[in-house]
């Protein structure tokens, strides 16, 4: 089963690539983010199985020389960094998890208890005394991002299914650490 066109996460991406998108328009001259910062790309992750499944489609669609060209890229890559970042890169651009496609926008995360809202961003961005947007339409909603990731993952399991050369990569959490991913990519055929 073809999951690009079943799989949750594809719409969701979407939808973060799209909000990053208007954010970057509307506030050009206040953010950095462009083609070769990797400045949000600094830390080891994991991310759900869904997520991984794009990942894992892409690569395997792939022509056998880009796949080798990849493998060979991805020796490259730096410790302490995202396990697809190449020369300040991202080698799997096209199916990046969603997490990636919000970086260096203002994120929001919620405090239930308290009720208290605290906005983020890289630190690139809003700077020389330009404030955070204080409009929710710009800025990601962590908490309900999360949830919906939650929602997304959930329907992916029940729907389509962890692909059984995932499962060995699962962490205690149910998620997929990319260096353990990107491992994966590099010992298929």
């Amino acid at each position: 089963m073809n999951s690009q066109n079943t799989n949750p996460f594809r719409s969701l991406q979407a939808n973060a690539s799209g909000l990053f998108s208007r954010i970057l328009i509307r506030y050009e001259s206040e953010m950095r983010c462009a083609s070769g910062c990797a400045s949000c790309c600094g830390a080891e992750f994991s991310i759900h199985p869904g997520e991984a499944a794009l990942i894992l489609e892409e690569f395997t669609g792939l022509e056998d020389s880009v796949r080798g060209s990849l493998r060979e890229a991805w020796t490259r890559n730096r410790p302490g960094t995202c396990a697809f970042l190449v020369a300040d890169q991202c080698t799997t651009y096209g199916s990046r998890p969603v997490i990636c496609r919000t970086q260096g926008a203002p994120l929001c995360t919620s405090d239930e208890v308290t009720r208290t809202k605290r906005i983020t961003a890289c630190s690139l961005n809003f700077q020389g005394g330009e404030s955070l947007p204080s409009n929710p339409e710009d800025w990601f909603e962590i908490n309900r991002l999360t949830e919906l990731q939650s929602v997304a993952e959930h329907f992916f399991e029940k729907t389509i299914g962890i692909p059984e050369a995932l499962l060995p990569l699962l962490d205690s959490e149910k998620r997929i650490p990319l260096r353990k991913l990107r491992d994966l990519l590099t010992r298929l055929p």
